[in-house]
């Protein structure tokens, strides 16, 4: 009777010991995926603020190659400009020299007119 009570005594610890060791091993169980589930959420935000990061980096990118592309539109808006006015000036100053040249031929003309005019009066006066 008392070897069977030792026995069962024996076997009631291991039991517990078992138990306490199942319970030990769930709870590090727990803690495992609670641990890992933490590093997971941990690494979804580090990608997160990475992609933020990029977004930011591309969406200044974005800006100074916008910024690139309108100072070059307006030096090439400029200069077409400047050409523009070169070829203008240039037309109105051909215009000029060709008003001057006919005004030239012009009073040329006329003052052969006025010559021939008083060689013909100097003419019948004679």
């Amino acid at each position: 009777d008392d070897v069977e009570s030792v026995l069962l005594a024996e076997r009631l610890q291991l039991e517990e010991e078992r138990s306490a060791q199942e319970a030990q091993d769930v709870e590090s169980e727990r803690a495992a995926r609670a641990l890992a589930e933490a590093e997971l959420m941990e690494r979804r935000r580090e990608e997160e603020e990475a992609a933020e990061v990029a977004r930011r980096l591309q969406a200044e990118e974005d800006l100074r190659t916008r910024l690139a592309r309108e100072a070059a539109d307006a030096v090439a808006l400029a200069e077409a400009t400047r050409l523009q006015e070169e070829e203008r000036r240039k037309a109105q100053e051909a215009r000029d020299a060709e008003m001057a040249r006919n005004l030239a031929t012009e009073a040329r003309d006329a003052e052969m007119a006025r010559r021939l005019a008083e060689q013909e009066q100097e003419g019948e006066e004679q």
